[in-house]
């Protein structure tokens, strides 16, 4: 089929290599491999090995993944802030306290709840 044109050598030495034998049969169902160890960077001459180009995609894989803990810890940290924000502007029962001195208790109870009872 023309297969091992667009296979490296270096690829068809690795995929008779000795250790390979015992795992695969002798007969190939297909090739899996590639024409080159190395890809060119666009725009310019220069080529970098795959295992280069592996090692630079890992990194940025977890650059990208610290970026996006920021940003998450930040949005928490901003919605928290938020929160608190209209805490503070928002008026509640508790802001506000009742004096009252000398009240005399219910005359048929004799019970200071039903006194607070009457007030609230």
């Amino acid at each position: 089929m023309g297969l091992f044109g667009l296979i490296s050598d270096e690829c068809k030495l690795r995929m008779s290599d000795p250790r390979y034998l015992d795992i695969l049969s002798k007969n190939y169902i297909g090739i899996f491999g590639c024409k080159y160890d190395d890809v060119g960077i666009p725009f310019t001459d220069t080529r970098l090995h795959k295992e280069v180009i592996g090692v630079f995609i890992v990194c940025l894989d977890f650059s990208t993944i610290l970026v996006m803990m920021f940003f998450f810890a930040k949005i928490n940290s901003l919605n928290n802030e938020f929160l608190s924000n209209m805490d503070d502007l928002r008026v509640q029962m508790k802001d506000f306290g009742v004096k009252i001195d000398n009240v005399k208790l219910d005359r048929y109870t004799q019970d200071s709840r039903v006194v607070k009872l009457k007030i609230w």
